[in-house]
């Protein structure tokens, strides 16, 4: 997705356009070391592409972190704290709108995709 980042980078709205109609979406990722990092992805696999990037390890770690939950429940909050986060600080009124808003957590969404 580099032509995507650099489109962004120059502010080529015609580009990202294209990209957001052919199915992808940029993602804020909350990693590990508290940093975020934005990812493009294919929409379809919202809900189960960052799971499966993680080593054994690390999915390993993030069950301890809420051992009793559920983990379609772990995943959704975290989501819902990114994109809350996401929805205070944008400056940016056209992604905003075209971007976050429009693709706010949904709690069932999650429970069908990771039980």
């Amino acid at each position: 997705m580099n032509y995507i980042e650099r489109a962004v980078e120059q502010g080529d709205i015609d580009t990202i356009e294209r990209a957001f109609n052919s199915g992808y979406v940029p993602v804020k990722v909350l990693l590990l070391n508290g940093t975020y990092e934005t990812r493009w992805t294919d929409v379809s696999n919202i809900h189960k592409e960052y799971y499966e990037d993680l080593n054994s390890e690390q999915q390993d770690y993030i069950q301890d972190l809420h051992p009793k939950e559920e983990y379609w429940k772990v995943i959704y909050n975290h989501d819902l704290k990114v994109y809350e986060y996401e929805l205070k600080t944008c400056k940016d009124d056209w992604y905003k709108e075209n971007f976050i808003l429009k693709f706010k957590p949904i709690q069932s969404e999650y429970k069908e995709n990771y039980s």
